[in-house]
């Protein structure tokens, strides 16, 4: 008995790693699954349509293929502004994401980092060259390349990405528009506030970005046009390279994180906020363990776990706080309290929402100043204390 090879993108990001380290072994390049991507500090390598292109050829063929696509990719000629200024777009990323990328900047000690300007707290905007097969972010010492400060880049990538195509965005029902184009310039497209404030809608515009070939409009009121949003935003990002499922608002020209309200009508885009703290946290306490391990430090990242309930109208979130344990805590709707003296097991205390928790405990919590927001615990507080609120409850 034997199993055919059957070729994977897993597969595919081995053969680009190596062949990156070939040609290129100065760089670092990272496979990231969730993305679908090959990073380095500067540059991403996609990996969705190079697998469709390469996965029925044999393997000399395949590395052959490739080697030519990476080496065009890589030997980019030096940036200048007759050559590269035209190409400029940008790029919108999460803020948990370009952290990962600042936080690859600090562990290599590399003080040049990527410029980035913020959208709202929870996202950022990138600039990047956008060549034929490969888009390269833009960092500080580039901009002296291209001849240009900060602000100028921004204005020539806005208006490459106007240039890009007219009248971007197409209703698909009655208050729902969505980007038309599907090319990874889509979630920029957020940047045309202008064109999204003209749109036919009940209220102003609530958009989601699941992705960076997608872009969906509704109207912050409308909700019933919401729940419909919210089911696209998910089926896209389950099918294509996930950005992020938090919402943004505009309102007043600005564009600003919004916060659905926990009530029914906004309950699919409250648990959807909370599927995506939930990856932010995740996210970031993998990156927080590598610095752990390399720093010799040792706390515990406490995990942000959410979970339905009982109404199966919304989620929740929930962490734990252990006593005796050095722990980052993240923030949550509820915590947990566990008591370790003469429990080896740990003994519950009881749950107690987190309003309640900063009001009667906030002086055992420090905030350390991270996106997504952790607090250092110091101590743990009095059993009958936490027992007499939970019983309140």
């Amino acid at each position: 008995m034997f199993t055919l090879f059957k070729y994977s993108q897993a597969k595919l990001a081995k053969e680009v790693i190596a062949i990156c380290a070939d040609i290129d072994p100065e760089t670092d390049y990272q496979y990231d699954p969730s993305k679908q991507v090959v990073n380095s500090q500067q540059r991403q390598i996609y990996l969705g349509n190079l697998f469709n292109v390469i996965k029925d050829k044999n393997k000399q063929e395949r590395l052959m293929h490739l080697s030519s696509f990476l080496r065009s990719a890589l030997f980019t000629e030096p940036l200048s502004y007759d050559s590269h200024a035209q190409f400029l777009v940008p790029r919108i990323k999460t803020r948990t994401e370009y952290g990962i990328m600042a936080a690859a900047c600090l562990r290599k000690e590399q003080k040049d980092h990527v410029l980035h300007f913020e959208l709202t707290p929870r996202f950022v905007v990138l600039l990047a060259v956008d060549g034929e097969t490969s888009v390269q972010t833009i960092k500080q010492t580039d901009l002296a390349k291209l001849e240009l400060t900060a602000e100028q880049a921004y204005k020539y990538a806005l208006a490459n990405l106007y240039r890009l195509g007219d009248g971007p965005f197409t209703m698909i029902e009655k208050g729902i528009y969505q980007s038309r184009f599907k090319d990874d310039h889509d979630a920029a497209r957020i940047l045309m506030s202008d064109e999204i404030a003209q749109l036919s809608l009940d209220s102003p515009p609530l958009v989601f970005i699941p992705t960076t070939t997608c872009l969906v409009i509704c109207g912050v009121d409308d909700t019933e046009a919401l729940v419909k949003v919210c089911k696209i935003s998910l089926q896209i990002a389950a099918r294509k390279r996930p950005l992020s499922q938090y919402p943004l608002l505009l309102k007043d020209g600005q564009w600003q994180d919004f916060t659905p309200p926990r009530t029914p009508s906004y309950a699919p885009a409250y648990n959807l906020s909370l599927v995506e703290q939930t990856a932010d946290y995740g996210n970031q306490k993998m990156q927080l363990e590598a610095y752990d391990k390399a720093a010799n430090v040792e706390f515990f990242l406490a995990v942000h776990t959410i979970f339905e309930l009982p109404d199966g109208i919304f989620y929740s979130s929930i962490c734990i706080w252990v006593q005796g344990v050095r722990s980052w805590l993240p923030k949550v709707e509820t915590v947990h309290f566990v008591e370790t003296v003469n429990h080896s097991a740990g003994e519950s205390l009881g749950k107690l929402p987190w309003d309640t928790v900063m009001a009667e405990f906030g002086d055992y919590l420090t905030p350390l100043g991270l996106y997504p927001e952790r607090y250092e615990v110091k101590g743990f507080p009095d059993r009958a204390r936490v027992i007499e609120l939970v019983g309140r409850l």
